[in-house]
């Protein structure tokens, strides 16, 4: 934790604002604005308890030395929660509109669905747009590295019976990991021994 410095969290914000713009769509981020002060009006303990859990969980994710994707899920949680008050608001909002219209013409509205409903649906085209654009940036269904990697350690060491021990960091141990745990595909410890390590290789040479 604060393994960046002050003078660096400027630039930790920007990455999160490069990150945050994958998840939401401006717009939707306008509405979680929307939905703070929203509910900052109508339950100001719920809306500080939002604000305190995305606020703690942000300043710990940026300053994360890796796996920042996966720990920004928790304050996006809190976002998300936002956006969905900031369509309660503009639902209630449109609801207040429609009965204004409604005194005015001395009548109901005459619509299939109210404005508040349609603008309700409307904001699921935002994460549907971003599905379909962003699939193809992130899909993982070509990557192989991990795979090739875990089939070259096999076909280098396989059956030659060197008792070699093979230094890994820990993105090449995983998928080593994840063949003899999930696939059931051992390494022969006569052939090689995989060892993790989380200090200077140099030091771990000589250890080994």
């Amino acid at each position: 934790l604060f393994h960046f410095g002050l003078d660096q969290q400027w630039h930790r914000l920007i990455v999160f604002w490069s990150l945050i713009r994958l998840q939401f769509a401006w717009p939707v981020l306008a509405l979680a604005v929307v939905g703070l002060v929203w509910l900052a009006r109508r339950d100001w303990q719920a809306a500080l308890l939002l604000g305190l859990h995305a606020l703690v969980n942000l300043i710990f994710t940026i300053n994360s030395v890796q796996d920042v994707m996966a720990y920004l899920l928790t304050p996006l949680v809190s976002i998300a929660v936002c956006v969905g008050a900031g369509a309660l608001a503009v639902s209630e909002w449109l609801s207040r509109f429609e009965s204004w219209i409604g005194r005015r013409r001395d009548s109901s509205l005459s619509l299939g669905m109210t404005y508040s409903r349609w603008i309700t649906l409307a904001l699921l085209l935002f994460p549907l747009a971003n599905a379909v654009w962003l699939a193809p940036r992130i899909s993982l269904r070509e990557f192989r590295d991990a795979d090739n990697f875990a089939l070259q350690v096999s076909a280098h060491f396989g059956g030659r019976g060197e008792h070699a021990i093979l230094l890994s960091d820990w993105e090449h141990a995983t998928p080593l990991w994840y063949r003899q745990y999930v696939d059931g595909k051992t390494l022969d410890p006569a052939d090689v021994t995989v060892v993790y390590v989380n200090k200077p290789f140099v030091d771990a040479v000589w250890e080994n």
